[in-house]
C-alpha cells in the first residue's frame, strides 16, 4: 500500500466514503493489501492499517482475522498503534455483537491496569461504551465504571466514566434512577468545575427519561 502518506489518504477516503464502501468490488483483495501492512516493522504504518480496518468495519464486521489483528494491536507497546486499535475496537463493536462480547473483558482488564495512563484509560472507557450490549454485560461494565470514579480520580478518567455511565444508562433505561442519583451527588460534591459540568450534561441527557427519576432527586435538583 505504498508509503504512509498514501496509506493516510486511503484511510481518509474510507472514512469519507462510509456509505459507499459496499461498492468495493473485491473486499478480499482490499483486506489482503491492508493486512500486508500489519506485518510492517513501522508502528505508524500498522496504526494506519488498523484505522483503515476500523473505517470499513461496516462491510467486514465478522472477519475473525481482523478481530485477531485488533486484539494484537491492543497488546502493542507502541502508543500510536494501541490508540488505533482502540479506535478499531469501537468501530467493530458497533457492528459485531460477537466481537463486542469477546472484547469486553479485554478492555476491562486494560482499564483496571494500574500502569494504564489517565489519557489512555479515558479512551478505553469510551470504547467500553460500545461493548456493553446485553443486560449481563451492561451490569458488569457499569460496576467497573463506578469503581473507576474512586480508584482513578483524575479529571479525564472521571469525566470519561461519567459520560460512559450516562450513555449506558440511557441505552438500558433500567439504570436511569441510579445514574441520576450518582450524577447529582457528583454535581453537588465534586470541587472540580469540569467534572461538575460533565455530571450536569449527563443529567441533561437523562432528562429525556424524566419519568424514571426518583422523586427525591427531582427535589434536590430544584
Amino acid at each position: 500500500m505504498g508509503n504512509n502518506f498514501l496509506r493516510l489518504w486511503v484511510l481518509r477516503v474510507c472514512e469519507q466514503s462510509e456509505k459507499h464502501l459496499d461498492k468495493i468490488l473485491n473486499v478480499d483483495e482490499f483486506l489482503r493489501r491492508v493486512f500486508s501492512v500489519l506485518h510492517s516493522n513501522d508502528p505508524v504504518a500498522r496504526a494506519l492499517a488498523l484505522r483503515t480496518l476500523g473505517a470499513v468495519a461496516g462491510i467486514i464486521p465478522e472477519r475473525q482475522n481482523v478481530h485477531h489483528a485488533i486484539r494484537r494491536g491492543l497488546e502493542s507497546h507502541d502508543n500510536v498503534e494501541v490508540d488505533a486499535a482502540i479506535y478499531a475496537t469501537t468501530r467493530f463493536a458497533a457492528h459485531s455483537n460477537s466481537f463486542a462480547v469477546a472484547m469486553c473483558n479485554k478492555l476491562s482488564d486494560m482499564v483496571e491496569c494500574e500502569s494504564t495512563g489517565a489519557e489512555r484509560r479515558a479512551k478505553l472507557v469510551r470504547a467500553l461504551r460500545t461493548v456493553h450490549g446485553g443486560a449481563v454485560r451492561a451490569q458488569g461494565v457499569l460496576k467497573l465504571l463506578r469503581s473507576l470514579l474512586e480508584r482513578f480520580p483524575s479529571s479525564s478518567s472521571v469525566r470519561a466514566a461519567i459520560t460512559a455511565l450516562t450513555a449506558i444508562a440511557a441505552d438500558t433505561v433500567v439504570h436511569v434512577p441510579d445514574q441520576v442519583e450518582l450524577l447529582l451527588s457528583i454535581a453537588m460534591n465534586d470541587a472540580r468545575s469540569v467534572v461538575r459540568r460533565s455530571s450536569l450534561l449527563g443529567l441533561k441527557k437523562l432528562a429525556e427519561h424524566a419519568a424514571l427519576w426518583p422523586a427525591e432527586c427531582i427535589q434536590d435538583l430544584v
